[in-house]
């Protein structure tokens, strides 16, 4: 392949590997699971565990998980190609390694950036499915014949525990799922600068590349040592040859 085929394969496979991957770490899907069940075991404390609120509340995270979530997970993720790409294609442009270390460390402060916004589409998402929730716990107690002063009460507590439970426990959690996905990518995209830079030196610096394979073809010291005897016995036949045919290609008259 030439060069310019190398970079597409090169661009290839970074797409590829973007769009195995997830755009949602798949911690934060646990923390969700895990609230959902605090939530739950909150209306066993309240003694208001009934069907329909513990089904609405598990119906409410579903959705949200698999649409809301999948929707902000899949945007993240075509975000990342397009700087990948525009990456990629700097670096393809310069040869110097300073320049890749300058793009891996804009990248590392675009990263940190895009994650706390998506951090807080995720959080607002879910604040309106909590409120969401807390309208129907109320009118599924009320239809239940609870006391209006009792169903604000219960709703009241309801919503402190969700707000405190969200913000001190959970959101720490899902800042640091995101933390780690970001390193994990950081390192994903640092290899393909190492591949690019080693692809564009080996293009560019041929006298480099002649150095190497000239070192891959120099023998050994043993190699060398081996060669040299037999050299050696070489021209010691050589020289002790010659002096016997000497010998013996004499005319007859010269040794009278």
């Amino acid at each position: 392949m030439d060069i310019e085929e190398c970079f597409e394969e090169i661009k290839r496979k970074a797409i590829l590997g973007i769009q195995n991957s997830s755009g949602i770490p798949s911690q934060v899907n646990n923390i969700l699971e895990q609230l959902k069940q605090v939530l739950i075991s909150k209306t066993t404390q309240e003694g208001v565990n009934f069907s329909s609120i513990t089904e609405y509340i598990q119906g409410q995270f579903d959705v949200f998980e698999q649409t809301i979530l999948n929707r902000i997970g899949e945007n993240r993720k075509n975000k990342r190609i397009e700087d990948c790409i525009y990456d990629i294609t700097v670096a393809k442009e310069k040869l110097e390694e300073n320049i890749n270390n300058s793009i891996l460390e804009e990248r590392k402060k675009e990263d940190e950036k895009d994650a706390n916004a998506t951090i807080s589409k995720i959080l607002g998402q879910l604040q309106y499915v909590l409120d969401d929730i807390h309208s129907h716990y109320g009118r599924i107690l009320s239809a239940r014949g609870f006391d209006e002063r009792k169903i604000e009460d219960i709703i009241y507590d309801f919503k402190a525990f969700t707000r405190y439970a969200v913000s001190s426990r959970y959101e720490n959690k899902i800042k640091q799922a995101f933390e780690e996905d970001n390193r994990n990518y950081q390192e994903f995209e640092k290899r393909i600068m190492d591949e690019i830079m080693q692809l564009k030196e080996n293009k560019t610096n041929p006298r480099k590349r002649f150095e190497e394979d000239l070192k891959r073809n120099v023998p050994s010291l043993e190699e060398q040592r081996n060669g040299a005897e037999e050299r050696k016995l070489t021209e010691n036949e050589i020289e002790i040859k010659p002096k016997l045919d000497v010998g013996k290609s004499l005319p007859d008259d010269v040794l009278k």
